[in-house]
């Protein structure tokens, strides 16, 4: 068996097991925490400021930075509205990444094409 079929089996399998571990803790996560985490790969992977953020959900930025932070002051409404701007650009990001990931596969097979024809 080819290496990148064994890693796209196993990457698959790894996957499914850590889906089903996600859905064993659900009851136990708490609802910020789970958004807190969400929050941080936004800034720090997809490199979205937390003025940005804020702006999207109408709300001040402090308010981001105290959400991030675990303080408590954060009024519902505003940890609503984070939560639902959060769930989008999430959303957002995911597609983008399954649209990547399609477009490389659709290069890698014509580059194979290209190689094959010669």
């Amino acid at each position: 068996m080819d290496a990148r079929l064994r890693s796209a089996d196993y990457a698959k399998r790894y996957s499914v097991i850590n889906l089903l571990l996600m859905l064993e803790n659900i009851p136990s996560d708490e609802p910020d925490f789970k958004f807190k985490a969400f929050l941080e790969v936004l800034i720090v992977e997809h490199k979205i400021s937390p003025d940005t953020i804020a702006k999207f959900a109408k709300i001040q930025k402090q308010d981001v930075f105290d959400f991030m932070n675990g303080n408590s002051t954060v009024p519902i409404e505003e940890k609503y509205r984070l939560a639902s701007v959060i769930m989008i650009l999430r959303f957002i990001f995911k597609r983008l990444l399954i649209i990547h990931s399609q477009l490389s596969e659709v290069r890698h097979k014509i580059i194979k094409l290209e190689v094959e024809l010669e």
